[in-house]
């Protein structure tokens, strides 16, 4: 916390910020599933282990995300660079819609006080989503090939639909 509100450095910031949010998600929903799993529910031990799995990619993307900025300012005209620094926020938006579309799934089996837990997770997973994508949206500028930038754009719009 304290690096991300500091002004020293320009990272982690935003991208690794919507990650985290996005992989807290995944923990409740982890959580969620290991309710479920303890009361005896059935065929939830898949959902626990989406859920695991996307977590852990959301906490990889936290610095994958800080070193991708970090690179960029360092090679601001870098074609690599810039397209690393465009896809991570996709990344992060790919998984938290998945994560979003996870926490439906296990709402329907869930019932009592972690229900509120899932209802939570489905909301972090969707502002991780929309953080994710006004960032890719923001990152857009520094794509210089028409194409890259179209390609991109288009990627985003079906992430928000």
């Amino acid at each position: 916390m304290a690096k991300v509100a500091s002004t020293e450095a320009a990272v982690p910031a935003g991208g690794s910020v919507t990650a985290l949010v996005g992989a807290m998600s995944g923990a409740l929903l982890a959580l969620a599933c290991g309710v479920l799993v303890h009361r005896g529910v059935a065929d939830v031990e898949g959902l626990r282990g989406r859920a695991v799995r996307l977590q852990g990619q959301l906490l990889a993307l936290v610095d994958e995300d800080a070193d991708a900025y970090n690179a960029f300012l360092e090679a601001k005209r870098d074609p690599v660079a810039i397209a690393r620094m465009n896809e991570l926020p996709l990344s992060i938006a790919s998984a938290s819609r998945d994560l979003a579309q996870l926490a439906a799934e296990v709402a329907e089996h869930i019932s009592g006080s972690v229900a509120a837990d899932v209802r939570a997770a489905r909301r972090l997973a969707q502002a991780a989503q929309q953080g994710a994508l006004d960032l890719a949206e923001t990152n857009l500028a520094s794509e210089r090939d028409p194409r890259a930038r179209a390609e991109f754009a288009e990627r985003i719009a079906d992430l928000r639909s």
